[in-house]
């Protein structure tokens, strides 16, 4: 990040900074120095589920690299109210290509779950083998497949462990990280969309389960609820309880209805985060930022 900062320092005039919590704030910080120091314009664009705790954790670290900033963006309403009584911080959503997305309304959910994440504790993947074990015995032929990259804290080894002491091996595969043409093709293959995670913002992977006419269970953590309303476009649970999300998924497999209803409204909540309204947004924005004033 500060290799690129500065070998391409004349060719650019606005930087735009992804902020999230832990050892990755370090570098927000420091770049966001080196973006003062050069001359240019600051944009930091708040990522992390957790950064309201960080915040708590370490206020003045966190004061003084919000002061750099000339303009504080968000695409979730929960860090935009988390941080709205000592900063100003703007909403802006993601922006997806959603029409290009596949989309298919879910008639009747089948047994096959989607889960995309990266294998990392917070997200809690061993959840979702202990949803698939609690719904093997009515649904033997259950499928849940798990693709994301490897972190490296041992999630994955221990998710994969726990599938084997659950008896729910042949249920469950691993493929890794995959593609985006990939993540399309599971879209319209698989029904359910697993989130499983304890600490979360506005994930776009969720976003894109919907654009593609998912019906989501997710835990209500972090800005969870300001993404999935319940029982509008999605199913909510509390966090790291294996029987309310695999009770969740039971509805989808037996009620045709709201299945149907789910699916459909979900495609309509991703559509606010399509491009075409979100471009001209960035445009103004980065524009004013050039020219002026923010």
């Amino acid at each position: 990040m500060l290799w690129t900062l500065m070998r391409h320092a004349l060719q650019y005039k606005v930087v735009v900074l992804h902020v999230y919590s832990g050892r990755a704030f370090w570098w927000t910080l420091v770049s966001g120095v080196v973006a003062r120091l050069l001359g240019k314009r600051l944009i930091l664009w708040l990522h992390g589920g957790n950064l309201p705790t960080y915040y708590r954790l370490h206020p003045n670290r966190v004061s003084f690299a919000f002061k750099q900033a000339d303009i504080i963006l968000t695409p979730s309403p929960y860090l935009e109210q988390a941080f709205a009584s000592d900063f100003d911080v703007q909403l802006l959503r993601y922006e997806l290509p959603i029409g290009s997305y596949p989309h298919r309304i879910r008639e009747q959910a089948k047994p096959r779950l989607f889960w995309l994440r990266a294998f990392n504790a917070g997200y809690n993947p061993m959840l979702a083998p202990r949803v698939i074990h609690l719904l093997k015995s009515d649904y033997p032929d259950i499928k849940l497949l798990m693709c994301g990259a490897d972190k490296g804290d041992g999630s994955l080894q221990a998710t994969q462990k726990l599938t084997e002491e659950l008896g729910v091996t042949d249920n469950i595969e691993f493929p890794g990280l995959i593609s985006k043409d990939q993540i399309q093709q599971y879209g319209l293959e698989f029904d359910i969309f697993l989130n499983t995670t304890t600490i979360d913002n506005m994930p776009v992977s969720v976003i894109e389960a919907m654009a593609m006419g998912m019906c989501v269970v997710s835990t209500d953590v972090g800005g969870i609820p300001y993404l999935v309303t319940d029982e509008h476009d999605g199913l909510l649970v509390p966090s790291n309880d294996a029987y309310a999300m695999a009770q969740a998924c039971r509805r989808l497999l037996t009620d045709p209805a709201l299945t149907q209803q789910l699916s459909r409204q979900a495609k309509t909540t991703a559509q606010l985060f399509d491009w075409n309204i979100i471009a001209p947004q960035w445009d103004a924005l980065l524009t004013r930022l050039h020219y002026g004033s923010p």
